[in-house]
């Protein structure tokens, strides 16, 4: 009786083991595509371009969880995943896409202040293009973390939201990223990868 009980715990522990280190590799992942996705937006001088490169992005990171946590999900169901937690993120999400778009317009129009002008624009096109970027990466990064630790959620309880449902995740998710400081975190660690 006693080295089942052990064999019992011993059992428990493991399986308490390969559930932490699996939060942690989905922990790590979802802060690497969450960088990923922030730089790839500060630096690229297309405007739309950076919104279809973030939303791949995100269903790479989607896909990638779900190798982690072991549940198979295809391409489609990914995409599926990131449009339905993007509306989710509700005006948040809308304010992320609005100052996305907004921010390339006026990165491209900053380029063109400086063809324009033969170069003399450059040093305020510098400026403004790195402050814009930031800014727009800080917001993509943050979607993506919040898209990343939702679809760790939604994953953990084998492909679905549960009693509070995908709004409520997301929302407390986002609200935990502020409360965090995440934000800050990933403004940090975006100013040291985008520095020109």
């Amino acid at each position: 009786l006693n080295a089942l009980l052990a064999a019992g715990d011993l059992h428990a522990g493991i399986l308490e083991g390969k559930v932490r280190a699996r939060e942690e590799e989905a922990d790590r992942l979802v802060w690497r595509y969450s960088i990923a996705k922030g730089a790839a937006v500060a630096l690229n001088p297309v405007p739309v371009a950076d919104l279809a490169g973030g939303v791949a992005v995100d269903v790479a990171m989607i896909l990638a969880l779900s190798r982690v946590y072991g549940i198979p999900l295809t391409r489609p169901a990914a995409v599926r995943l990131v449009r339905d937690m993007t509306f989710a993120l509700g005006a948040t999400g809308l304010v992320h896409y609005a100052t996305r778009l907004i921010g390339s317009g006026v990165k491209a129009s900053l380029a063109g202040a400086t063809v324009m002008s033969g170069g003399l624009a450059a040093p305020l096109t510098a400026l403004g293009y790195g402050a814009i970027g930031l800014t727009q990466a800080v917001a993509g990064a943050t979607a993506s973390y919040v898209i990343g630790h939702a679809a760790g959620t939604y994953l953990r309880q084998g492909g679905q939201w549960g009693d509070k449902g995908l709004k409520t995740v997301v929302q407390e998710l986002l609200a935990q990223a502020k409360a965090d400081s995440i934000v800050d975190r990933l403004r940090d660690e975006l100013k040291s990868q985008v520095k020109p």
